[in-house]
């Protein structure tokens, strides 16, 4: 009964360790200083230098199993003007009604299957913006990956990134191998501090 309740409190701890979070700031350059919501582990860097940067790495992100090689999730930021061609034609933008919405060229259209590639809102305290999950469809299918588009804006700034969110194959095996849940709250943390 002691066992039981060792090994009870021990997953509990290891639980609640797991889901720690913290604020964290990162002042990336003049109207691109944001806070944001982290694991307690993660690392977080940044740099004013050309345009402003900034990253946050998760060493051992959640996942449905332990795979025989880990990549960390790294979420990698630069500041952008919001006139910025990345910004205003991108995977996203936004539609009469305000939300977002997939831009794709005529070309894409046909190449891109609806399971291959897909839109989110990224609603923020203070700020708006979309992230795109592409996945990839050429290439050994073993080796074929999942990567993330993100643009987060507020007034005259946005701050864009992308980063890769599992192997496919992986994924398809368990859904929760896929960390573009757990990057998308992440992301829909960011507030703009003035």
């Amino acid at each position: 009964m002691r066992l039981l309740l060792f090994l009870s409190l021990l997953w509990c701890t290891a639980v609640q360790a797991q889901d720690s979070w913290r604020q964290a700031v990162m002042d990336m350059a003049p109207g691109c200083r944001i806070r944001v919501s982290v694991p307690a582990d993660a690392q977080v860097g940044f740099g004013r230098e050309n345009r402003g940067s900034g990253s946050i790495r998760i060493t051992h992100p959640p996942r449905a199993k332990k795979l025989s090689y880990e990549e960390p999730l790294t979420l990698g930021f630069i500041c952008l003007d919001i006139a910025n061609e990345a910004v205003q034609s991108g995977w996203a933008t936004k539609n009469i009604e305000g939300s977002w919405r997939l831009n794709l060229s005529p070309h894409d259209k046909t190449y891109y299957k609806p399971c291959n590639i897909a839109v989110y809102e990224v609603a923020n305290p203070n700020a708006s913006g979309w992230a795109v999950h592409v996945d990839d469809m050429i290439g050994e299918k073993r080796g074929r990956r999942r990567q993330l588009f993100y643009c987060v804006t507020h007034k005259e700034k946005a701050v864009c990134g992308d980063s890769f969110m599992g192997y496919l194959p992986e994924i398809n095996r368990h859904s929760n191998n896929d960390l573009t849940p757990y990057a998308l709250r992440i992301l829909r943390s960011i507030e703009f501090l003035e």
